[in-house]
Formats: structure tokens, sequence, C-alpha cells
């Protein structure tokens, strides 16, 4: 019997350890996800500010006091400006909605939680797209003004299509991927 004992505190700190090991492994995941996720949340708000900044400097510089701005033009660089602004100020809220997350996967409610980032993950995407296509007015904007005939609008509005429903197949991946992971647990849950 005393060989058992052995063998069975044996095994409970065998098991301990790996316990022990596979939480450092998801607290460093954890912590990777996190960084990544600043980063795009980051890096969203700063292209759109950024951006607006940039093109309201560039206008200044550009077009003289006297210069008339053509209506059409005028009207893609207000228009894409306001995207830039609409695009930092989602992000700021994708912020909000990241907190939000972590805060309730922190008491408890996962499920809240995983939509919750779905949601912050969702509106990154957006101020993306809105980024986009910001940068695409900017673009037939300049064009326009300066006559650069070598940019073909269609090829312009194929890579602009393009870009979006890339951006937006990625969420659709991420979205299905967390709903997926929601459901398992939701299982999981039931038959504990």
């Amino acid at each position: 019997m005393n060989e058992q004992n052995k063998f069975d505190e044996l095994q409970h700190q065998s098991n301990l350890e790996y316990y022990k090991a596979q939480c450092a492994a998801k607290l460093e995941l954890s912590r990777t996800v996190n960084l990544a996720g600043q980063s795009a949340l980051r890096a969203c708000v700063f292209l759109n500010a950024g951006s607006a900044i940039a093109i309201l400097a560039f206008i200044a510089n550009v077009w003289d006091k006297t210069d008339k701005i053509e209506s059409d033009i005028g009207l893609k660089i207000v228009v894409a400006v306001s995207l830039f602004g609409f695009g930092a100020l989602i992000g700021s809220i994708a912020t909000g909605f990241t907190y939000l997350s972590q805060y309730a996967l922190e008491v408890d409610k996962d499920t809240l939680g995983y939509k919750l980032n779905v949601y912050s993950n969702g509106l990154v995407f957006l101020s993306y797209n809105l980024f986009v296509i910001g940068g695409y007015l900017v673009l037939a904007a300049i064009g326009k003004k300066f006559g650069l005939s070598f940019i073909s609008p269609k090829l312009v509005n194929c890579l602009l299509l393009i870009i979006l429903i890339l951006v937006n197949l990625g969420f659709g991946v991420l979205a299905y991927k967390v709903l997926k992971i929601e459901k398992t647990q939701e299982q999981s849950d039931e038959k504990q």
C-alpha cells in the first residue's frame, strides 16, 4: 500500500505541474492576444486621425487662398476627412468595447465577454473600411485636381472592392470562429 501511495503522490505532482504549465501557456497566449489587440486598436485610431490631419495640412499647403476648389473635389475631400474622423471615433469606441469585454470575462460572464469582443473587432474592421474608402476619395480628388489621368477609376474601384471584401471576409471568419468557440463552451457547460 505504501508503494501505491507514493505512486499516487507522484502522479498527483505530475498532474499539478502539467496543470501549472497549461495555465502559464494560456496566460502568455492571453497576454500576446491582448498586445496584438491593443496594437490593432491603436493602428485604426492613428491611421484615421493621422490621415485626417495630413489631408487638412496638405490642402492648406497645396491650394492657395485664392484658388477655388471645384465642388466635386471639395465634396470628396470633406467626405474623406469625415470618414477618417468617424474611423478614429469608432476605433476609440472599439477600445471601450474591449475594456467591457475583458471586464465581462473577468467576472465570469464568458458569453457576454465573447460577444463584446466580436463587436469590438467588428468596430475595428469598420474603422479600417472607413480608412480605405476615405483614402480612395482623397486619391480621386487629388487625381482630378492635378490631372493624373494614369489613375484608372475602374482599376481603383476594383482594388477598393477587393480590399473591402478581404477585410470583411477576415472579420466574418473571426466572428464565426468566436461564435463557434462560444457554442462549444455552452455545450461543455451543459454537460457539466
